[in-house]
């Protein structure tokens, strides 16, 4: 109960100053001290054992600025950002927007599409990758920042459920004993659902210019008609504008492909996938610059406009918050403590999941968490229940996708200057009919007897 009571008022520390306008940032790195003031200091004992719980504190807070996984996800949002603002630069980003367009013919479908094939690479804090390409799209559209945040958001994680390079669901099959592909057909209703309700709740209140409002199954001009050849000649071109605008992110996205095939086939070189996605950023960058030239004196200015000392603290105030959790062990005792109070089963499944996910911000670490502790629940006898696998699964990541901590929400939330309320309002609209799928999801597989 007094975990429950402790994590409960960090989390009400950090959403009020967030809502007092205090920078994310501070407010997650005042979550983080507070989780140590919480949880490691014994207020029983008081004044004994006060230095050194203070200063175990610090030394913990220290860890986590040094961290490896720390200075790679630094790194990695680094990188980003520069790329970001080279591909901005070099009017590649324009060149992508146009081919979308062109291609997609509706430019909602192009807004849907960017983050979304961003989201193939599991980066963390990738939504900042995709947010330009939204931005460019919907500059003349007079949308709020909030629903521009929210289109970037929500389409960079369509994947996220069933995609095997995020290790959410690699984790998940594994914890379980169940194969990946039966695992991601389980949860396949959540993707396709997710981009449904995308669809319908953002993309089609998106209003478009009345030139641009004409069906996409437009009719042919005069002039198409009298050549095809010319029509499909401009289709060709199109995919290879898209081709020769969006190469650096299809090389990172092979390239840490590729490193994950050779982890998995256990040859000399292995890495984790956070790093792979590093050493393809690393790789990607120069040659961009190299291949189009970029004088050294616009690299200066590039590398100025990337590095921000406001964001480095960010992704330190994530990390210190995750660490403080794993140091003190905040989160683990959740589960046997919902189950305590007796909670029933099927809401156990969910519920636990949901709040780990809040807390963390992370879906590996919400899997290797709660997991363990629901196998019992989703694995009877020598079945696996894959209804009830993905019904805990996706408790996990609605979670997460809500968490105050989850680096694309904030991300994409600073970049477009939205006011968090209105950005959770929208989502919690999005959120409510996805719950119905997860429901449906559990109650199809059960009826089908996927197991």
């Amino acid at each position: 109960m007094f975990e429950c009571v402790c994590l409960a008022l960090v989390f009400a520390l950090m959403v009020y100053l967030i809502r007092r306008k205090v920078d994310v940032s501070y407010a997650l790195v005042a979550g983080a001290v507070a989780l140590g003031l919480l949880f490691g200091v014994q207020w029983a004992r008081l004044p004994r054992g006060l230095g050194a719980s203070l200063a175990g504190i610090g030394r913990n807070l220290g860890a986590a600025a040094i961290d490896r996984e720390t200075l790679e996800l630094a790194g990695l949002v680094l990188f980003i950002q520069f790329l970001g603002h080279a591909l901005k630069h070099s009017a590649h980003l324009d060149r992508l927007m146009a081919a979308l367009k062109a291609l997609l013919r509706d430019r909602r479908a192009a807004m849907a599409a960017a983050p979304a094939f961003i989201g193939l690479l599991p980066m963390p804090g990738g939504a900042l990758f995709s947010a330009p390409m939204v931005a460019e799209l919907t500059n003349d559209l007079g949308m709020a920042p909030e629903e521009r945040t929210l289109v970037n958001y929500w389409f960079r994680h369509v994947w996220e459920w069933t995609w095997p390079l995020y290790p959410g669901i690699l984790f998940a099959a594994a914890r379980v004993g169940a194969p990946l592909g039966t695992t991601i057909l389980a949860a396949s209703p959540f993707t396709l659902g997710a981009i449904a309700i995308g669809t319908i709740f953002l993309l089609r209140r998106v209003r478009l210019p009345a030139e641009e409002s004409a069906p996409p199954g437009r009719k042919l001009s005069a002039s198409e008609t009298r050549t095809p050849r010319r029509a499909a000649a401009a289709g060709t071109n199109n995919w290879r504008e898209l081709l020769a605008a969006a190469w650096p992110v299809g090389l990172i996205v092979l390239l840490t492909a590729a490193m994950g095939v050779a982890k998995s086939l256990k040859l000399p070189v292995r890495l984790p996938t956070q790093t792979a996605l590093l050493v393809a950023l690393v790789v990607v960058n120069p040659l961009f610059l190299i291949v189009n030239r970029v004088p050294w004196r616009d690299v200066a200015k590039l590398a100025r406009a990337t590095f921000q000392p406001s964001m480095i603290l960010l992704v330190y105030g994530v990390q210190a918050f995750g660490h403080m959790l794993d140091a003190y062990g905040a989160a683990v005792e959740l589960p046997r403590i919902f189950a305590e109070w007796g909670v029933p089963p099927l809401a156990l499944l969910f519920t636990v999941p949901l709040a780990v996910g809040l807390l963390t911000g992370y879906m590996p670490a919400t899997v290797g968490i709660c997991f363990p502790v629901l196998v019992p629940l989703i694995v009877k006898g020598s079945a696996i229940h894959y209804g009830l696998m993905a019904f805990a699964y996706a408790g996990g990541l609605f979670g997460v996708l809500l968490s105050p901590v989850h680096l694309c929400l904030v991300l994409s939330r600073e970049y477009f200057k939205a006011d968090f309320g209105r950005v959770y309002r929208g989502l919690f609209r999005l959120m409510a009919p996805l719950a119905l799928v997860a429901v449906g999801t559990w109650l199809l597989w059960e009826a089908l007897g996927l197991r």
